[in-house]
């Protein structure tokens, strides 16, 4: 996967997204024997039980380019429902 990086002209910081259903993973599951135990293993791969949506990391990406976000400098902020954590 790929990271977005954001940069205001005055800082930088990048977006890492873990796992998020997306057009990628509807053909992956269209092409797979048991569409949903293949959504089901990729939701039991993050704590919060379920795989990430497109919004969320475009949500993320709207506060990092944003004021409220100016003394986040130079940090990658992970978006991965917690898999980073196991």
């Amino acid at each position: 996967g790929g990271g977005v990086i954001v940069n205001t002209g005055s800082y930088t910081a990048q977006v890492a997204p873990g796992t998020i259903w997306s057009p990628y993973f509807d053909q992956m599951a269209a092409q797979a024997d048991d569409p949903d135990a293949m959504r089901n293993e990729l939701d039991a791969r993050a704590v919060l039980g379920r795989t990430g949506r497109p919004e969320e990391v475009s949500e993320a990406i709207v506060w990092l380019a944003s004021d409220k976000s100016k003394f986040a400098v130079g940090r990658t902020l992970t978006i991965d429902g917690g898999s980073s954590i196991w």
